[in-house]
């Protein structure tokens, strides 16, 4: 065989698959830009947010906006329940929320009451949902603290009683009930 023959059969000999991988590569680039805007949006965020397993209420990973309110670093909350680390000013209060959640499969504008690292309670309006993370399915939670605005509603209120009160009352009477209502909002 002439040297020419030898390339050609050589040639002739090697055979491949090729695929185009154009579009998965697009598909990952999709994903990979949308776990950014999420991770983003879940971090950067100026909402309380929370992702929580269903099963046991285990934080999977918590805003730095949410840990802090809190009164915690993020690496103290994550991996442990919120129960474990006493979040909840009452319990009970949180099985009446997952029941509600598991009646609904939803929570939207629920009104909870979290204890802060340092003993404080404040009052959290909480938005939940499913997500899927894997196999297993967990608890978004995105949160606004309105604990300033039910105090603020709270003083607006006793003022209310206080000059509903005043009408019909002596001043003796009226200083009485100030000092019953201030006694109240502290």
């Amino acid at each position: 065989l002439s040297s020419l023959s030898r390339r050609a059969s050589r040639a002739f000999r090697r055979a491949g698959i090729a695929e185009d991988v154009t579009e998965r590569r697009k598909a990952l680039e999709a994903l990979r830009e949308s776990e950014e805007r999420f991770s983003k949006a879940f971090h950067s965020g100026a909402h309380l947010t929370l992702i929580t397993t269903m099963v046991d209420g285990r934080i999977v990973d918590i805003n730095d906006a949410y840990a802090g309110t809190l009164g915690y670093a993020r690496e103290e909350l994550i991996g442990h329940t919120t129960l474990e680390l006493g979040i909840w000013a009452d319990p009970e209060e949180r099985e009446a929320s997952v029941r509600k959640f598991q009646e609904s499969g939803k929570i939207s504008n629920h009104e909870a009451r979290l204890r802060t690292k340092q003993g404080d309670t404040l009052t959290l309006l909480i938005s939940a949902d499913f997500i899927n993370i894997g196999e297993a399915q967990h608890l978004i939670t995105v949160a606004t603290d309105i604990t300033e605005r039910r105090r603020q509603e709270n003083v607006q209120a006793a003022h209310i009683r206080l000059v509903e009160y005043a009408s019909d009352h002596t001043v003796t009477e009226l200083l009485r009930k100030f000092l019953d209502e201030a006694e109240v909002l502290t």
